[in-house]
C-alpha cells in the first residue's frame, strides 16, 4: 500500500539520521584531545625542522636549570642539547602514537544502533500520541527498560580520561580502555582496596606510570565509586562526570528524577 510504503520511508529515513548523529557522538569523545595532539605535533616538528627556533628554545632551556646543572663548556653543551633534542623526538613520537591511536579507536556499532533504534521508537509513539492514534500513557519499550535512561558521561584529568554510560543513580558502566590514576593516598583506604581488587582481577591493567588502564567494560554502584576508582581520591561523581556537552551530571539529570532502579520517572 502507497501510505505503508511511505511511512516505512520515512522511518527509515530518521533511523538514517539519528545513525548518523549517534555516531557522530560516539566519535567526537576523543576529539578534543586528538585537537590537542595535532596542535602539540605540529609546533614540534616547526621546532625541530628550524635551527633557529630549536637554538631559542634549547637557550631557554638552559636559563631554566639550577646554576649548577647548566654546561660548564662547549662539549657538554653539545651533550646536553643532544640529549634534549633525543627527548623532544621521544615525545613528539609518544604524541603521533596517541593521535594514531584514538583516531583509529573503533565505535561500539550495537550501542549506536541501539540508542538510535530506541530513539526513534520513542519519537513514533510520541507523533502517535500526539495525533491521538494511542492513549497518552508510555510507550513500550523496545530495549530494556534501563537502556532507555542511558547516557554517556566522561571524566577528565590530569593525564586520564575515562568513558561511562550512566544507567542511573546506582548503575554506572566504565568503557574499556578508560585511564585511570593510582591512588596515592592510603588514607583512601577503600579506593586503594577497590583498585587492587580489579587488578588481581585484571580488569585494571597497571601501566607502570601510576595509571591504570580498563581491559573491558565495569560497572560501579553510584558515580561517585566510579569516579574514585578513575581519580584515585574521593570525588562528587554528580559534579566531575560530565555529558557530551561538558554539562556535569548534577546539571543535566537531577538526582530526583531516579527511582532506586534507576529508572527515569516521568
Amino acid at each position: 500500500m502507497p501510505f505503508r510504503d511511505d511511512l516505512a520511508s520515512r522511518l527509515a529515513a530518521l533511523l538514517k539520521e539519528l545513525l548518523e548523529q549517534e555516531r557522530h557522538e560516539a566519535g567526537g569523545a576523543n576529539e578534543p584531545r586528538c585537537t590537542e595532539l595535532r596542535r602539540l605535533i605540529n609546533c614540534g616538528e616547526e621546532v625541530l625542522n628550524d635551527d633557529y627556533k630549536l637554538d631559542v628554545l634549547f637557550r631557554k632551556h638552559i636559563d631554566a636549570l639550577p646554576e649548577e646543572e647548566r654546561p660548564k663548556n662547549p662539549t657538554q653543551e653539545r651533550r646536553l642539547h643532544a640529549e634534549w633534542e633525543s627527548s623532544l623526538q621521544s615525545e613528539l613520537g609518544d604524541w603521533r602514537v596517541e593521535l594514531s591511536q584514538l583516531e583509529r579507536q573503533p565505535v561500539n556499532t550495537q550501542l549506536v544502533f541501539d540508542s538510535a533504534k530506541s530513539k526513534t521508537m520513542r519519537l513514533l509513539y510520541r507523533e502517535a500520541q500526539a495525533a491521538g492514534l494511542l492513549p497518552p500513557s508510555p510507550p513500550p519499550d523496545p530495549m530494556p527498560p534501563d537502556e532507555l535512561t542511558k547516557v554517556r558521561v566522561f571524566l577528565k584529568s590530569k593525564n586520564i580520561i575515562a568513558e561511562a554510560d550512566f544507567y542511573g543513580a546506582k548503575r554506572v558502566v566504565v568503557l574499556a580502555d578508560s585511564v585511570a590514576a593510582a591512588a596515592k593516598n592510603d588514607r583512601y583506604e577503600d579506593i586503594c582496596n577497590l583498585q587492587n581488587e580489579l587488578v588481581a582481577t585484571r580488569i585494571l591493567l597497571d601501566d607502570g606510570q601510576h595509571r591504570y588502564k580498563f581491559t573491558s567494560d565495569w560497572q560501579f554502584g553510584s558515580p561517585s565509586q566510579a569516579a574514585g576508582a578513575i581519580l584515585g581520591y574521593p570525588a562528587n561523581g554528580w559534579l566531575v562526570w560530565k555529558d557530551t556537552n561538558g554539562v556535569s551530571l548534577r546539571s543535566a539529570i537531577p538526582r530526583a528524577s531516579f527511582s532506586h532502579r534507576g529508572k527515569v520517572q516521568s
